[in-house]
This record gives structure tokens, C-alpha cells and sequence, in this order.
């Protein structure tokens, strides 16, 4: 039993490693930056990530409405491993210019394997070799 109860604290912090980051989920997040450039939506409506406590995401990309899956693994100091998609696209009738940046951000996000919350509060999906893809913001 003693050996139980010395080794509680050291599984309850590992467990909390596994856990997300608080304010990363349930939040619905604004892309501004894509591929290092800042992000303007053609169409005046934000481009939107929304990461579900059941492993289930929501996303518009300027036209249609996306719904998909995502993989999480909180690290330390607001990182991770995370990968979305695939993502299951409502399709609706898009104008040629958004149909194209918005099939840009969908590959976008779909090559992110890891994100970092930065000090400013934005979220950052970065590729394998820690380059930021997309940076989003959280919507009030």
C-alpha cells in the first residue's frame, strides 16, 4: 500500500502530461497567417478551427463547412503532437479564388504534426521540422 501511495504524485503528473491544453479545446480559432504570409479570407469571413473534446473537429474555409477527426498529445509548455483530418467536406458553390485558398488551408492543416501555444496566444501548427504552417488566433 506505501508503495502505492509514493508513487501516486508521479502518476498523477504523468497523467496530466497526457491531458490538453487547457484552452485549446472547445475554442473556435481564426486562421491569420498561412504559410508564413498574413491571412486576409477573400470572402470577409474568417477561415475557422474548432478541436471537440471527443476527438471530433469542425472548420470553414471561406465557402463550405468541414467536419473531421483529430489526434492529440499535450506535451509540456503548450505543445504537442496533432494531426487533423482527413476532413469530410460540405461542399457548397464556391468562387474559383476561395475554392483554391481554401483547398490551401485544408493541405495546410492536413501537413501540421505538431502545434505550440505561443506566449501572444495563438496557436501554431507546425510540420515535423518545427516550421509554422498556420497560426491562428482564438475568437472571443
Amino acid at each position: 500500500m506505501r508503495a502505492v501511495l509514493l508513487f501516486l504524485p508521479l502518476l498523477l503528473t504523468s497523467c496530466a502530461l497526457l491531458t490538453p491544453d487547457s484552452g485549446l479545446l472547445d475554442r473556435t480559432w481564426q486562421v491569420v497567417e498561412l504559410q508564413g504570409e498574413p491571412f486576409q479570407s477573400p470572402t470577409g469571413q474568417a477561415f475557422t478551427l474548432r478541436l471537440q473534446h471527443d476527438g471530433r473537429m469542425q472548420a470553414y474555409a471561406g465557402c463550405n463547412a468541414l467536419t473531421g477527426i483529430y489526434q492529440l498529445k499535450a506535451g509540456r509548455g503548450g505543445q504537442g503532437m496533432l494531426r487533423v483530418g482527413p476532413f469530410d467536406l460540405l461542399e457548397g458553390l464556391c468562387a474559383p479564388d476561395v475554392a483554391r485558398l481554401e483547398r490551401k488551408v485544408i493541405h495546410t492543416m492536413e501537413g501540421a504534426s505538431s502545434y505550440q501555444l505561443e506566449a501572444d496566444g495563438s496557436l501554431a501548427l507546425r510540420n515535423p521540422i518545427q516550421i509554422t504552417l498556420i497560426r491562428f488566433r482564438a475568437r472571443p
